[in-house]
């Protein structure tokens, strides 16, 4: 996760997106616990992602 808010931080719209892809399913692997000793971070994650200019189509 903090790889995807050094990428928002970046600038790098896509690469936030892929790195928080790529994150949830490493949370859903790593089970409950786990988990959610990362949520603090991987809310502030889901976050700084939400707040990116939508993709060009």
């Amino acid at each position: 996760m903090e790889l995807t808010l050094a990428a928002v931080e970046a600038g790098d719209a896509e690469l936030a997106r892929a790195t928080m892809a790529h994150g949830r399913l490493l949370l859903d692997t790593i089970g409950k616990e786990p988990a959610k000793a990362l949520s603090r971070l991987s809310t502030r994650a889901k976050w700084a992602v939400a707040g990116l200019r939508p993709p060009d189509t």
